[in-house]
């Protein structure tokens, strides 16, 4: 295992040493498309490697994280090799500097959205849908009246609704 990671290092710091300039002026070498392959091949091989532990509790989670890894690095490496603009695919290393550039802002949006707008409709809307429902188990006439719409209504899917909620609502 521990051979494995040096290979994973050693080709991480190849990779990314064979890359092009990010001007575009170049083609990514044979060279880097070797390594590519040979990441991959490892990257095949260590996923398999780390799902195929006998720890079930740890086997699922590992697996995942690497195999995330292995996306993200391999993401990186096209984006930087292909000069791909930024508009279209950014590479992870600009998103997480981004991330961290505007962090204040995120943080102040993140308050508005998640604490202020999501958590109250949540709230308001499981506390209705908990009063309705009581209603309509408790009231026969509802049960005959509602249900039929409810179980109309449970079949049209959010995205088909939401924008006219919003029209009619406002973002407010």
């Amino acid at each position: 295992m521990k051979a494995a990671l040096v290979v994973l290092a050693l080709l991480t710091a190849a990779g990314l040493w064979l890359l092009p300039a990010s001007s575009g002026a170049t083609a990514p070498t044979p060279a880097f498309g070797l390594a590519v392959v040979v990441a991959l091949v490892l990257a095949a091989w260590s996923v398999q490697r780390i799902a195929a532990l006998d720890t079930p509790q740890w086997a699922g989670t590992l697996s995942a994280v690497l195999f995330g890894v292995w996306v993200l690095y391999f993401w990186q490496i096209g984006v930087v090799a292909f000069d791909v603009p930024r508009v279209l695919l950014p590479a992870p290393s600009s998103i997480v500097q981004s991330l961290a550039d505007h962090a204040g802002t995120l943080a102040r949006d993140f308050v508005q959205t998640v604490l202020k707008a999501v958590l109250v409709g949540w709230l308001l809307g499981s506390a209705l849908g908990f009063a309705v429902g009581v209603a309509i188990d408790r009231l026969p006439f509802l049960q005959r009246g509602l249900l039929p719409v409810a179980s109309l209504t449970s079949t049209i899917p959010l995205v088909a609704v939401a924008p006219i909620m919003v029209m009619w609502f406002g973002f407010e």
